[in-house]
């Protein structure tokens, strides 16, 4: 989820955009995921979430690692695709885990599980924001001080960052391969 606030950087930082400019870039994205979602739900149905997981962690860590090797001299609208990509292995991810991380539960404790996910995934993209922020915060300004002009500074910050991502995102393709062996399903 600390990516989500990295594009905006990315516009607004690196390419001298405005807000509104990060924001159109962004909104590709989100609508993707809004697309996606539903649609999500339904083949969780069909396939189970082994599929839909290992799909989400694919393109989630492919889109981390393509944002972790764009150049400085590339056009905003090729990171906007990119991101899109990984707003739809999000949309992949985030339901499907609910649901089948919830499924465990028994019926009483449905609520308390959903409020416990809810705030521990709050809790946790809080703190993947700011841990990534303040990555890409350092490595530029190293960069800099390194003697790299101040855009190529930032750009290698947020690449360096993005790549980090990516590597972080690796654990999404291995769990579904090893840890759900067979698994269609949870109901």
């Amino acid at each position: 989820m600390g990516s989500s606030v990295m594009l905006p950087l990315y516009v607004q930082t690196i390419k001298g955009g405005s807000a509104s400019m990060a924001g159109l870039v962004s909104l590709p994205g989100s609508l993707a995921m809004a697309i996606i979602s539903p649609m999500a739900g339904r083949l969780y149905d069909r396939f189970g979430v082994r599929r839909l997981f290992l799909i989400g962690g694919i393109c989630l860590t492919a889109s981390n690692l393509c944002m972790g090797l764009l150049p400085l001299v590339a056009s905003i609208w090729v990171a906007a695709t990119i991101n899109v990509v990984r707003s739809l292995a999000i949309g992949c991810l985030m339901m499907p885990l609910v649901t089948w991380g919830t499924a465990c539960v028994g019926e009483g404790r449905l609520a308390d599980a959903n409020a416990l996910l809810t705030a521990l995934r709050t809790i946790a993209g809080a703190i993947g924001q700011a841990v990534f922020v303040g990555m890409m915060t350092a490595l530029a300004a190293s960069a800099h001080s390194g003697g790299m002009g101040l855009a190529a500074a930032n750009m290698h910050g947020l690449n360096l960052t993005f790549l980090a991502m990516g590597a972080c995102a690796v654990p999404l393709i291995i769990i579904p391969l090893v840890l759900l062996r067979g698994e269609r399903s949870v109901r």
